[in-house]
Parts: C-alpha cells; sequence; structure tokens
C-alpha cells in the first residue's frame, strides 16, 4: 500500500512538473509547489560554446584575490559566500548556504549573431534547502517556477521581479547566474550537470576555449580590433601586423587556454594557444616565430624604468619594410612624389636588411625629462651606417620638408661629440620653429619677455622652467651593433647605453633581473615596466626603494607547439591601480571653465 501511495505522489509530481511549469515563454507554478529534482547526469554542450569558466577552490582565490587587492578591498566581504549573496542581490543571511570549497563552474555560448549567453554555477550546500528558505514561509521574498525543458528553477522577486540585477535559478545543488532567464535555461543545464564533474585545473581560475570558438566569434572579434583602413600609424608600429598573425593563427587554432593563478608577490596570468596538428597556416606560424632569451633587456642601463624588446627574423623585416614605406608615404600626404617614394623604400629596405633580429629600446625618467635609448645588432655595420644616412636625408626631400613645414618643425644632422665615447656620433635634431620669426626683431622678442616676467611678477607665481625647443637623437654604429638615445639632451644616456653590457645595468637589479630570468629562452617580445618608479616620478615623489617590475611577454614553446603569452603583474602595482581606479571614481567631476 505504501508502495501505491509513493507512486501516486512521484507521477502527480511529475504531472506538476510537465503541465505546470514555468517555460521560458511565460506560466508556471506557484511559490508552494513542490519542487522536483531534476537528474543531473551530463549533457552534451550547447551549440555556439564559446567557452568554460572553472574556478576549483572558489573561497580560498577569493581570499587570496581580497588580500591581494588591499585598499579598498576591506570594505568587501571576507567570506565567498558574502561575495556571492552580495552581488547577486540575495539577503546576506544566505551566505552560510553557499558552499565555497566545491569548485565554482560557467560557460557561454553564442549562436550566430545573436546575443552571448553567459551563466555562472555556484555551488550550494544543499540546492532544495536554499530553495525552501527563498521561497517558503512567511517572509519569503522569492517565488519559484520550474522551466520544463532545462529543469532550472527560476527565483523571481515576489515584490518588484524587475528589480533584480541578475538572473537567479537553481538545478541540483547549484545556484546558477545569469543576464536574463533565456541564459539560464540555456547554458544552465550544461554547467550544473557536464561541468561540475568535468576535472578541475591545478590553477585558482582557468578558462578553456574551444576550436569551434575560436575559428568562429573569436576570430571576428580580433578582426574587429584591426585598425579600419590602412592606418599608416598601425602599420609602422607596426599593430597591424599583429593583429594579421592573431588573426590567422585563431583561425587554424584548435584549442586555447587562459589561466590566473595568485600568490602573495603577484598575480600571474598566462594564454596558450595550440594551432591544429599538420602543416597549416597556424603551425607555420609559430614555427617560424624568432624567439630567444631577454638578455638584450638586461643589458640596458640601470636607469631604465621601461623597456620593450622583439625579435623579427630576416623574412619577416624584409616583407614588412615595403608595408612600412607605403605607409609612411600615406601619411606625408596624397603628394608624394615617385622620386620621395622610392626613396623611402629603398631606405627602410637597406636599414632592414642591416639589421639583426633583435631591439630593445629603453626609457628613463631624469632631471632633462624622459629619454629613450635603443641598441640592435646589425649584419653589415657599414650597410648600416648607409641606411640610417638614407632615413635622415629623407628629412631634405620635398615630401618631409612640407610636413615639417605644416608642423612647425625643421630636421638638422651635424656630427656630435660625445665625451669617453669613441666612435662617429651623429646628431639628429628636429627643433620647433616658432621663434624664427623673432630673429631680425629683437626689441620685440625682448619686450614679449619683459611683459611676460612682469605678468609672472604681479602673479607672484615662479617662473615655470622654459621648454626646450629641440628633441635630439644621437647615434653611433660600431662591431657591437647600432646604439641611439633620444631626447633634450641625451649624451649621458648614450654613453651609458654603450657602456651598459660591461656593467651598470639591469642585470644588477635583483627584481628586474629575476623577474625577466621567469619569461625564459623562448621569448619573442618582453615588456618590463618598473610601473611604481615611473608613478612617482610621474607625481615629482620619490622613488620607491625596491622594484616591483610588470612584466609582459609573448613567445612559443617547440613541443608541444604553442603560442603562448605571460603577464606577471606584482601585488603593489595592483594596490596603486586600484586606488588610483577609486579615486578618480570618487573625486568630484570637474567644473565647466
Amino acid at each position: 500500500m505504501r508502495s501505491l501511495v509513493g507512486l501516486r505522489l512521484a507521477l502527480l509530481s511529475l504531472a506538476l512538473v510537465s503541465s505546470g511549469a514555468c517555460t521560458p515563454n511565460g506560466g508556471g507554478t506557484d511559490a508552494g509547489a513542490p519542487i522536483v529534482a531534476a537528474p543531473l547526469t551530463p549533457v552534451p554542450a550547447p551549440a555556439g560554446l564559446l567557452g568554460e569558466l572553472f574556478v576549483p577552490s572558489p573561497g580560498a582565490t577569493w581570499g587570496r584575490a581580497r588580500s591581494s587587492a588591499g585598499g579598498p578591498a576591506v570594505f568587501m566581504p571576507q567570506s565567498f559566500g558574502g561575495l556571492v549573496t552580495t552581488l547577486v542581490g540575495l539577503p546576506i543571511t544566505m551566505a552560510g548556504e553557499i558552499d565555497e570549497a566545491v569548485p565554482l563552474v560557467g560557460a557561454a555560448l553564442r549562436e550566430g549573431k545573436g546575443p552571448v549567453q553567459g551563466v555562472v554555477g555556484v555551488h550550494v550546500k544543499a540546492g532544495d534547502r536554499f530553495l525552501d528558505q527563498l521561497t517558503r514561509g512567511e517572509g519569503a521574498r522569492y517565488n519559484a517556477a520550474v522551466d520544463a525543458g532545462s529543469h532550472v528553477t527560476w527565483l523571481t522577486d515576489k515584490v518588484a521581479p524587475e528589480s533584480s540585477r541578475v538572473a537567479l535559478g537553481v538545478l541540483g545543488n547549484y545556484l546558477l547566474v545569469g543576464q536574463k532567464p533565456a541564459d539560464l535555461f540555456a547554458v544552465g543545464p550544461y554547467v550544473a550537470r557536464t561541468l561540475s564533474v568535468a576535472p578541475q585545473p591545478k590553477e585558482e581560475i582557468a578558462v578553456e576555449l574551444p576550436e569551434a570558438a575560436l575559428v568562429g566569434p573569436i576570430v571576428e572579434a580580433a578582426r574587429d580590433l584591426r585598425p579600419a583602413g590602412d592606418d599608416p600609424m598601425a602599420t609602422l608600429v607596426p599593430i597591424t601586423g599583429l593583429l594579421d598573425h592573431a588573426v590567422e593563427l585563431l583561425a587554424d587554432a584548435k584549442h586555447a587556454r587562459i589561466t590566473l593563478t595568485l600568490d602573495p608577490a603577484a598575480i600571474h596570468a598566462r594564454v596558450v594557444i595550440t594551432p591544429r596538428p599538420g602543416a597549416g597556416p597556424g603551425a607555420r606560424l609559430v614555427s617560424e616565430l624568432a624567439v630567444g632569451d631577454a638578455k638584450p633587456l638586461l643589458e640596458l642601463p640601470d636607469t631604465t624604468s621601461l623597456g620593450l624588446f622583439w625579435r623579427e627574423s630576416g623574412a619577416a623585416r624584409a616583407e614588412n619594410a615595403p608595408k612600412q614605406a607605403a605607409a609612411l608615404a600615406r601619411l606625408l600626404g596624397k603628394d608624394v612624389g615617385a622620386d620621395d617614394r622610392e626613396a623611402i623604400t629603398a631606405a627602410l629596405r637597406n636599414e632592414a636588411e642591416a639589421r639583426g633580429d633583435w631591439q630593445a629600446v629603453g626609457v628613463a625618467f631624469n632631471g632633462t625629462g624622459p629619454t629613450a635609448v635603443v641598441h640592435a645588432p646589425v649584419a653589415d655595420a657599414d650597410k648600416m651606417r648607409k641606411a640610417l644616412k638614407q632615413l635622415v636625408d629623407l628629412g631634405g626631400t620635398v615630401s618631409f620638408k612640407r610636413m615639417l613645414g605644416l608642423l612647425g618643425l625643421k630636421l638638422t644632422a651635424d656630427k656630435a661629440v660625445v665625451e669617453n665615447l669613441a666612435g662617429d656620433v651623429v646628431r639628429v635634431r628636429l627643433a620647433r620653429t616658432d621663434g624664427d620669426d623673432a630673429r631680425g626683431k629683437p626689441e620685440k622678442a625682448k619686450a614679449d619677455a619683459k611683459g611676460k616676467g612682469d605678468k609672472d611678477k604681479v602673479k607672484g607665481a615662479t617662473p615655470a622652467p622654459e621648454t626646450p625647443k629641440a628633441i635630439d637623437l644621437l647615434y653611433l654604429v660600431d662591431k657591437d651593433g647600432l646604439f641611439g638615445a633620444a631626447g633634450y639632451d641625451p649624451r649621458d644616456s648614450l654613453r651609458a647605453l654603450v657602456k651598459a653590457p660591461g656593467g651598470g645595468n639591469l642585470a644588477g637589479s635583483k627584481a628586474m633581473a629575476g623577474a625577466l630570468a621567469e619569461v625564459g629562452s623562448d621569448a619573442a617580445f618582453v615588456l618590463i615596466a618598473d610601473a611604481l618608479r615611473i608613478e612617482a616620478m610621474s607625481r615629482g615623489a620619490a622613488s620607491p626603494e625596491a622594484a616591483a617590475p610588470l612584466v609582459l611577454a609573448a613567445g612559443r614553446a617547440a613541443a608541444p607547439a604553442e603560442l603562448w603569452g605571460r603577464l606577471d603583474l606584482p601585488v603593489p602595482v595592483l594596490q596603486m591601480l586600484i586606488t588610483d581606479y577609486t579615486r578618480r571614481r570618487s573625486a568630484p567631476p570637474a567644473r565647466a571653465q
């Protein structure tokens, strides 16, 4: 008899789910209807899957993230359960129902040209109890309705459903969070039933991107980032070439993975893109990428606050030179003559042939303003000298003279003497011409200067130092390569650059050398920045005693053949960025003048 009663109750429950359940389009059960546990066997990946999110230990990860953020983060909830309830708008009393020791999982999909649908699943200790506390009793704030197709129980605010920050649902023991109810029904089952039992990564956070997403929506997004048309500046940098390579690799990629790990000193982000096997364009691009160690950055002067290093094969330089020449001609205007175009192309082609496979650029901030230095190996010193002279001589072409004149600038070149530095140093000076009008009019110039001085005296202000009217580029070429320095007075910087390989370089900084050592020997691009020092100098404050280098790098692995990228963000730099962002957000709006 008892078995018959149980059978009838089961049939009644199934009838309630199938006939009275809420669908994405409308009606549903009332708050008092029994909530039936859905079968949680895994389901196939939905069409248009973009990516999967895994956070194996959300409680521990949130604790480390909160500690790393510092400052404003002290006002955030200490527990992961408190964070979830605060963000999604649930009563704080539900924080204890959040299971912070069980993985948080999520997924996103996009079908065709439709919107991206994403859902995050947070494990709760008991799904039925969680629903009961939210939907039953006199003080219950939510109504519950079960979607017939997905079996997701959709929660809506009884009083003001339109005020909900997000769409909330429950399936099994997972609280599902999406932007809209339709997202819960489309993505929720895959999150709660499949990803919840998938193998978990060892990193704090991991995002897996499948082949279909890479060759579809993600490639489209990368194409959208490419500058519209033939942007000459993007080609000269060259941003366009980098994006073209990214699109080419993504269109032939098998898988991509993004991970995030946290330790007391830094946050480490990594991305790995694996091309399809075989000899396709993606595999060829990765195999042909010029890579090596970051030693040239360590040989920059120890005053360097920002270093940039990249490698470029001879074939890549030969391919890029005519593109850069065409871009430079476009930048000069539509009236560039054939002779000028030929001169530009020849100069850049010869420079590319004479240059070696890498370049290292450093920026230092000192009393005379920022100074940039560059060091590159040369395959042929004599050819490099001739190529650089060709580039300097471009300043005498009709097209360049016209452009410089419109900008109020003039370009000159001569020999320079830098004490205690052997070799023929060339100085290229770019100067403003705004003072030329005063030539031959000394009385007017004196009167203007006197008037300005009197005005300062009236205000009682200290006259600001005069801005230099010229920027110098000093360079020399010898057996050790090309050395150049640019700034208001770059003589000391050039001397330090030439002597830096023997000492007085970044290799002497434990922090900078240690950060670059982590990059390894397969890097194609590296950027290192002592962000705290740069920020302090921008405010005129004293530099911090210890460096906290930020590192951004990319390269390739040989086995398996993969393209990798990495970002290492020191905790003090993260805290500085958060503090600055918070300060800007809280600052009152500037009054219109």
